[in-house]
């Protein structure tokens, strides 16, 4: 836990549960786009939000900080909200982001979250949004990970996933899957092509401390 010093005022920062860590997304969201706007209004507005998602600093405070204050705060508010060992969510590693539809709307995420577990575990909004980040994170991707089986299951019995010959022979064609449903976590298993001139020469240090491979010379 940190202290940091806004407007006059300590605040100890402590991770978010998971309405405020869908708040600081939200606001970092609209921060970008701000940004690349160069709209300077929205770029303070969504910085005060993403530092109003997990300490409870007022507007007017904010607004008499000093820049270097505000900078140090936001920092921390980043650092203490980061998913603790994220990497092991395929779904935040190979996820890509969905396409927008015609009614979304700044706070829809949040929404989605609580509709996406609500509907699969009957919970209320306030005991969805009181979930640890990771913890959600992790029952939404098994969610995900169901309705793309019962999907599958359903394009098996149609006849639009078959491929028919002449002879009316069938050749299945399985629905495809989200890539981060495809790669698989564990680094070991990751197979890379590298051209010879690309390896090391001399010994190459193991993940287990030894040095008693010799790599090739690349020559």
């Amino acid at each position: 836990m940190k202290t940091v010093h806004v407007g006059g005022r300590d605040y100890e920062v402590s991770r978010a549960r998971l309405g405020g860590y869908l708040a600081q997304q939200c606001a970092e969201a609209r921060l970008e786009d701000a940004v690349s706007r160069t709209d300077e209004s929205a770029v303070c507005e969504m910085l005060f939000s993403i530092l109003a998602s997990t300490i409870p600093a007022t507007r007017e405070s904010f607004d008499s900080a000093p820049w270097q204050g505000i900078a140090e705060a936001i920092s921390a508010v980043r650092a203490v909200n980061r998913i603790p060992d994220s990497n092991r969510f395929s779904i935040l590693r190979f996820g890509q982001k969905g396409h927008v539809v015609p009614w979304d709307y700044p706070d829809r995420a949040r929404i989605l979250w609580v509709h996406q577990l609500g509907r699969a575990y009957g919970w209320t909004a306030e005991e969805i949004l009181n979930l640890w980040p990771e913890d959600a994170i992790g029952l939404l991707q098994e969610i995900v990970a169901d309705e793309q089986f019962d999907n599958e299951f359903v394009h098996s019995l149609s006849e639009l996933s078959y491929d028919w010959n002449k002879q009316g022979h069938g050749k299945y064609r399985p629905l495809d899957r989200p890539g981060w449903m495809r790669v698989h976590l564990n680094p070991r298993q990751v197979v890379t092509r590298l051209r010879k001139t690309g390896l090391p020469v001399g010994v190459v240090i193991t993940g287990d401390g030894h040095g008693d491979k010799q790599a090739p010379t690349g020559n």
